[in-house]
């Protein structure tokens, strides 16, 4: 599951995202909480989340956090969304853009940066999940539209 914004931005960004993993149906009368992969996006090319820049936070069947360009992997870091303890807890992710610096943020913690050489500069933002639900209570973009 995916969505993006309608409207465009452009130059420095910040896409800030409080998420939590949605209680699921795990068979007969059983519920659990886990996260799969969640992703956030900055200057994609549409809202369906192709291009840009893109991180998959790495939930319970993947290995690690990866950061996309264009699609191929640009780099990566063992970090994983935590399976246990989740329930009525949030967790905030943050993807940054400054000038070529893309970088990537668990709470206060940078986890991942990428310097890049050509760097992209506008596009939409997108955020999603794969193999499982997630609440979103708040998403907050820093920066400016582009025309």
């Amino acid at each position: 599951a995916l969505i993006g914004t309608k409207a465009a931005y452009a130059g420095d960004q910040d896409v800030v995202m409080y998420v939590a993993p949605k209680m699921m149906p795990a068979g007969g009368n059983r519920y659990s909480e886990s996260f799969g992969d969640v992703y956030l996006a900055l200057c994609s090319d549409s809202a369906a989340g192709s291009g840009g820049y893109q991180v998959a936070f790495a939930g319970v069947n993947s290995s690690y956090t990866v950061l996309r360009r264009q699609g191929q992997m640009i780099a990566q870091c063992p970090y994983r969304l935590p399976q246990s303890g989740e329930h009525n807890d949030w967790l905030r992710l943050m993807l940054r853009k400054r000038g070529p610096k893309i970088s990537v943020w668990v709470w206060d913690a940078q986890i991942m940066e990428y310097d890049d050489t050509q760097a992209l500069d506008a596009g939409r933002i997108v955020l999603g999940t794969r193999d499982n639900g997630i609440m979103v209570p708040r998403v907050t973009i820093y920066g400016r539209r582009a025309d």
